[in-house]
């Protein structure tokens, strides 16, 4: 399957070996970095280690690191510009891993996944160390799609129209639903 990658970089000890985790897991053709001035070295250093051709990846440098609402729209502009418009992509090849972003970088990134109906979210989780990074040999992705919590919501909605006899009400809700 084609597959497109968004990543979040922040800054730290072993950055790099996160980001090189998250892609030999998803292995996908196009990578998305998204960058703070001070984190784009590690996106660098992991494209350079890998040999990535520059077909293959686009660096997102932005300087803002804290305001979640500023991100989300910067974010979702970027994604819709650089994957879906420039390289063809649709949603459900667009996978995220948030592993290494700020606590900011990650609501954000997450919020645009949901919103934008993205085929997964992921992090790396693991035994922690002393400085709190997850210890190497004990990573493990863990991650989730979001259309399975669209889906829970209007299952529910689904459900209670059902158990009320709305009917006609549940096959609209369907039939708006079958192209997800």
């Amino acid at each position: 399957m084609d597959k497109a990658l968004v990543l979040t970089v922040g800054v730290g000890k072993d950055v790099d070996r996160s980001l090189n985790f998250a892609i030999e897991h998803h292995n996908p053709r196009f990578i998305l970095f998204f960058c703070t001035p001070q984190s784009r070295e590690y996106a660098e250093k992991v494209v350079q280690s890998r040999s990535i051709s520059p077909s293959a990846y686009h660096i997102d440098e932005y300087s803002e690191t804290g305001d979640v609402q500023k991100l989300v729209f910067h974010y979702e502009e970027v994604i819709r510009r650089v994957l879906f418009t420039a390289h063809g992509f649709r949603a459900g090849e667009v996978y995220v891993d948030y592993t290494r972003g700020t606590k900011a970088m990650s609501a954000a990134v997450d919020y645009v996944a949901i919103s934008l109906e993205l085929a997964g979210i992921s992090y790396i989780e693991g035994e922690r160390g002393d400085g709190g990074q997850v210890k190497s040999g004990t990573e493990r992705l863990l991650s989730f799609q979001p259309l399975g919590l669209l889906f829970r919501r209007h299952w529910e909605m689904l459900v209670h129209l059902f158990n009320r006899g709305h009917f006609a009400s549940v096959l609209d809700r369907v039939e708006a639903l079958r192209h997800r």
